[in-house]
């Protein structure tokens, strides 16, 4: 999988749900560094998360991959709003035509962003895709 991230950022901007949550805050690797004046809001941030493949990268042209997302909101309940959007928008595997499967593997768990004390739900999914 070349950019496991970006394909899951893609899947999630189109997205009707999400993209009618948050508009266009999701984002790959970070929150925009332009973003923090105006937060905490509703966002989604996928970044590459740590835990072993299960398949591997065997001679079949996929591979599968764990990614973190990180959903933020105003409020700890706002948070968890955003989860409970994103994870039928990866879990769907019709929704999009590189996937073939995404399960939440942990979470989520909620907290607050020590950077920023912002609230946001965390959680892990494991995604078989299409190598480009």
């Amino acid at each position: 999988m070349a950019d496991p991230v970006s394909t899951v950022v893609s899947l999630l901007e189109a997205d009707s749900a999400v993209s009618a949550l948050v508009g266009p805050n999701v984002f790959g690797g970070e929150l925009p560094r332009s973003d923090p004046p105006t937060m905490p809001q509703k966002a989604v941030v996928v970044v590459p998360s740590a835990g072993p493949s299960n398949l591997g990268g065997g001679w079949l042209p996929f591979n599968d991959f764990r990614v973190d997302v990180i959903c933020y909101g105003a409020t700890p309940f706002e948070a968890y709003g955003v989860w409970d959007v994103v994870v039928p928008a990866l879990t769907d595997a019709l929704k999009h035509d590189r996937v073939h499967w995404a399960r939440t593997a942990a979470g989520p768990i909620q907290y607050r962003d020590p950077a920023t004390d912002w609230p946001i739900a965390r959680g892990s999914f494991q995604v078989l895709a299409n190598q480009p």
